[in-house]
């Protein structure tokens, strides 16, 4: 009995091979579940909210650290700096605020997960994976 032929390929040639480098739908999600049309929306408000806190926080608190006395600083300038009760507040307050930019950062970086995931479309684990990562490094790198 004789095979039947794949569609699309021509007599006398093997299948194409996988090309697992350049495959970003490698490990894509199916969307197998049904979606509301419009549920996205409800998703991505969050995530954009939460992309605005980050933003806020972010620039708040680098402005209160920008204000600090920088390494080519003479001992006397940092020591007026310091011994003044305002700026010494200030700067606690710039470095109280980061850690909070860096937890928006990570909740944004969640919601925009959830919002892929709820478009009903499918989407790379792969590359998904690697915007958290990237992501958690982005605020490890800030908080050092």
């Amino acid at each position: 009995m004789a095979q039947p032929k794949p569609s699309g390929s021509l007599p006398g040639t093997l299948p194409p091979k996988p090309d697992f480098l350049n495959d970003w739908q490698l490990g894509a999600e199916e969307g197998e579940e049904v979606i509301k049309a419009g549920v996205w929306r409800k998703a991505a408000l969050p995530a954009a909210i939460a992309g605005i806190v980050f933003a806020v926080l972010y620039f708040l608190s680098f402005y209160l650290l920008a204000q600090t006395p920088l390494a080519n600083a003479t001992d006397a300038e940092i020591v007026a700096y310091y011994a003044s009760g305002n700026n010494l507040t200030l700067t606690l307050a710039g470095m109280l605020v980061m850690p909070f930019a860096g937890i928006a950062f990570l909740y944004f970086m969640m919601l925009l997960r959830t919002t892929a995931r709820t478009t009903g479309l499918r989407f790379s684990r792969v590359l998904s994976n690697m915007q958290l990562a990237t992501g958690i490094i982005f605020v490890a790198m800030l908080f050092v």
